[in-house]
């Protein structure tokens, strides 16, 4: 077993920061899945959302084991999330004209050419 010489305080601060990145990113992608989707596949994007997650822990899991050295799994990391950054911009630019195009259709009362029905206030 490795031992190691990290306090448990300096972890703290690490964790809080992934908690609310976590929780940003978690809000900003359902509110963008239901915006955009119709209503029988909300509960997809949900499902879809949770997979993500559950693949990222995996990559996390898979990662871990290559090296118990900190520096090099800091390093590493720090690449993972450049490399989803950098995908993640061209990503949101493809599908940007896309969006506009719908949200402009949406403000102008329609969509594929039919008109949008009022949203029923009694729930």
């Amino acid at each position: 077993a490795v031992v190691s010489t990290q306090s448990t305080g300096t972890q703290i601060p690490m964790i809080f920061v992934i908690t609310c990145g976590e929780i940003l990113t978690s809000i900003t992608v359902l509110e963008f899945a239901y915006s955009y989707a119709p209503p029988s596949m909300k509960s997809v994007c949900q499902s879809l959302s949770l997979l993500t997650t559950a693949v990222g822990n995996l990559v996390v899991i898979i990662f871990s084991k290559v090296t118990d050295k900190p520096t090099y799994l800091f390093f590493m990391w720090a690449a993972i999330v450049l490399l989803a950054a950098v995908l993640q911009g061209f990503i949101c630019k493809k599908i940007q004209g896309p969006l506009d195009e719908y949200r402009l259709k949406e403000l102008e009362g329609k969509n594929d050419g039919v008109e949008l029905k009022e949203k029923d206030s009694a729930v």
